[in-house]
């Protein structure tokens, strides 16, 4: 049983009124949730796909970046003229991206060697300054604490800069409450039997968890990790898929709205994205490959009828050479 180590802290209310957005924000959410039915052999459970990368951004982490950034002008924190600033391996980036340039705010994207090529060409589009740190953490083999140290250096240079701080902000857990969590519901017509969500800053699986648990709904949560990564209690090692998994414990997961945790090896994991490619027609990431081979290993405590969620968390079109292409390791080496 994994232990309860934070105590839930206060969400930010859903608005009241509707925020009525135009433009690109608009299409932000309310993602589709597809039956996938080629992938394993004949079967009495139902597995559905939440595909996150139909965001504008590409990912789940557009939800967080368009909730944190509207409820940082709605109090104050970002005012008129101010810029943000982050880290990210990509996806919060790419998200910020695109919120940010909807606005227009200038935003400075603080990355890794890591991140992929796509990825930074990506945000340059958008008109996003993206700076890439070089040198690792000494101790814990990882590029973010040097990405933070970055991060603090421009905050402490620019007094009316505004740090997302995705790592700690309740306002991302809010998005996957009211948003996410909900929409699922609503999309099978009930509640499911399983969700399997990857983790990483761990905002997705914190407000989905929590929504499903204050509904009273007997969903049973999967949080889904990859080898190397600490955040549901493995040991430290370097990896090389970005999206999914971190150097740090999340300050904002609740381990006990957790049912189960699962880690699973890179290699295995871009297995699945092959799978998921050729069987299903749907290009994902190295997440969603994690999130693909905990079902597998999971499908044994299925029972007959059980409706079962894996959230795919982008796209994978941004990693043609770190996954898909033959020969790639994981390092996208051959």
């Amino acid at each position: 049983m994994l232990q309860r180590t934070h105590l839930d802290s206060p969400l930010p209310a859903s608005p009241s009124t509707p925020r009525a957005r135009s433009g690109v924000l608009a299409t932000i959410g309310d993602t589709p949730m597809v039956r996938l039915e080629r992938l394993w052999a004949p079967r009495r459970w139902a597995l559905h796909a939440k595909i996150e990368g139909t965001n504008p951004g590409g990912s789940a982490k557009d939800r967080a970046a368009l909730r944190i950034i509207e409820d940082a002008l709605a109090d104050g924190r970002l005012r008129p003229g101010g810029m943000v600033v982050e880290s990210s391996s990509g996806n919060m980036g790419l998200g910020l991206s695109v919120v940010c340039a909807s606005y227009g705010i200038p935003f400075t994207c603080i990355v890794d060697p890591h991140t992929t090529p796509q990825n930074l060409a990506l945000m340059r589009a958008y008109g996003t300054t993206v700076e890439v740190v070089t040198t690792e953490d000494p101790v814990v083999k990882s590029y973010l604490p040097t990405r933070l140290a970055r991060v603090r250096q421009i905050l402490d240079a620019n007094p009316g800069a505004f740090w997302p701080n995705q790592y700690e902000n309740q306002s991302g857990v809010a998005a996957h409450y009211h948003g996410t969590a909900p929409e699922i519901a609503r999309q099978l017509g009930r509640f499911p039997d399983w969700l399997f969500v990857a983790v990483g800053t761990c905002a997705t699986i914190q407000g989905t968890a929590r929504w499903f648990k204050d509904q009273g709904a007997h969903t049973r949560i999967v949080g889904v990790d990859s080898v190397g990564s600490v955040v549901l209690g493995g040991q430290a090692a370097r990896r090389k898929i970005p999206g999914i998994g971190s150097a740090q414990k999340s300050p904002i997961l609740d381990l006990g709205l957790v049912d189960h945790a699962v880690q699973v090896e890179e290699d295995e994991a871009i297995a699945w994205c092959r799978r998921l490619a050729v069987g299903e027609a749907i290009l994902a990431g190295g997440s969603s490959g994690c999130v693909l081979a905990a079902i597998d290993r999971m499908a044994a405590h299925f029972q007959d009828g059980d409706v079962v969620v894996g959230l795919l968390p982008d796209r994978g079109s941004r990693y043609l050479e770190l996954i898909f292409e033959d020969g790639a390791d994981g390092d996208g080496r051959r």
